[in-house]
């Protein structure tokens, strides 16, 4: 990739938003500065259309406004200050039940997630049809089925 200087250049681009946001941060409370960023999914919708031709899916523009709804209501709603934290008190925070049982919890659905992302990879890996026909795949992907067992009427045959 890096010998492609136009992804040289986007890297840097984002490379440079990111110092961005960090400023930002100085600005504005982390609650306003952080979802406003998902904002930037709207860009590369379009840049990605304008620049690349990728199809816009049906649903991709509605999921844009519920994303960028919700941004809306966290900034309205969000607290609006800045917490002033020791040291001390966010080494504390770290063994306190309500934080264990979150890392719990998100570390067993990340877990969760990551076993069915490999399981669905594995098995569109296994459908991918060849170049030749695959007798493998019949109907959507995802319904992708082991080869038929032989019966004795294909033995005979």
């Amino acid at each position: 990739m890096y010998k492609v200087p136009l992804w040289v250049l986007g890297f840097c681009i984002f490379v440079s938003a990111q110092g961005g946001d960090a400023l930002a941060l100085r600005f504005a409370p982390q609650s306003v500065v952080q979802p406003a960023g998902s904002v930037a999914l709207l860009a590369n919708l379009i840049f990605g259309w304008w620049l690349n031709s990728e199809p816009i899916g049906r649903l991709t523009p509605i999921a844009l406004v519920v994303i960028i709804t919700g941004v809306a209501l966290i900034v309205i709603f969000g607290p609006k200050g800045t917490a002033e934290w020791s040291v001390d008190e966010i080494s504390q925070r770290w063994t306190e039940k309500d934080i264990t049982a979150y890392i719990v919890l998100m570390g067993g659905a990340t877990a969760s997630l990551l076993s069915l992302l490999i399981y669905y990879d594995r098995r569109l890996t296994q459908c991918a049809p060849p170049r030749s026909a695959c007798y493998l795949c019949r109907g959507p992907i995802l319904a992708c089925h082991s080869p038929p067992v032989p019966t004795d009427a294909d033995t005979r045959a």
